[in-house]
C-alpha cells in the first residue's frame, strides 16, 4: 500500500449531508456537556460506574471492601472529556481520507472513490460513537431506560466497520 504521503489528494467535495453529519457527533457532545453543566449541582456525589445488562451494577466492592460501582460525580466530566476528544479525532480524520490506511493499494484511478467512501466510512463511525456515548452518559446520570442507545451505538460501530469495509474491498 502507498504512503500517505506518496497519494494523490483529494478533488471532490464532501456533501452538505456528509459535511453536517461530520460535525453533528460534536455539536452532541457539546450540547450535552452544557445539559450536565446544568445539571451538575443536583447530581448525586457518587455515580454508577459499573453496569450490566439491565443498569447500574448493585453488587461489586474490591478486595478491601471499597465499592467499586460508584465513583465521584466528576467522572462524568472525564466521561464527557473521552468523548469530545474521540468524536473530534474522528472528525478530523475523514476530511483527510488521504491519510486514512485502505485494504487495497490507492492509485490514481480509484483515489477518489477510495477517499469518498473512507470519509463516509468516518463519518458513520462518528455518529456511532455519538450514539454509544450518549447512551452511556446517560447510563451514568442514572437513565436505565438509555440502554438501547447504548447498544445501538455499539452495533452500529461494528455495522459500520463491517460494511464500509466491505465497501472499500469492491472497489476496483
Amino acid at each position: 500500500m502507498s504512503a500517505p504521503a506518496a497519494r494523490p489528494r483529494r478533488s471532490f467535495t464532501s456533501s452538505p449531508a456528509i459535511r453536517g453529519l461530520r460535525w453533528a457527533g460534536c455539536l452532541a457532545v457539546l450540547v450535552v456537556a452544557v445539559a450536565v453543566a446544568a445539571v451538575y449541582p443536583s447530581l448525586p456525589a457518587e455515580l454508577p460506574v459499573h453496569f450490566d445488562g439491565s443498569g447500574p451494577d448493585t453488587i461489586g466492592s474490591d478486595t478491601s471492601g471499597v465499592d467499586t460501582n460508584s465513583g465521584p460525580r466528576s467522572i462524568i466530566w472525564v466521561l464527557l472529556g473521552v468523548w469530545l476528544a474521540l468524536q473530534l479525532l474522528v472528525a478530523v480524520l475523514s476530511t483527510h481520507p488521504h491519510r486514512l490506511n485502505y485494504p487495497a493499494p490507492v492509485t490514481e484511478s480509484n483515489a477518489q472513490t477510495l477517499y469518498r467512501r473512507g470519509e463516509e466510512m468516518a463519518v458513520w463511525l462518528g455518529i456511532a460513537v455519538a450514539c454509544a456515548f450518549l447512551g452511556l452518559v446517560l447510563l451514568v446520570l442514572g437513565a436505565a431506560a438509555a440502554v438501547p442507545l447504548l447498544v445501538v451505538g455499539i452495533v452500529s460501530l461494528f455495522a459500520v466497520t463491517i460494511v464500509g469495509t466491505v465497501r472499500l474491498l469492491n472497489i476496483s
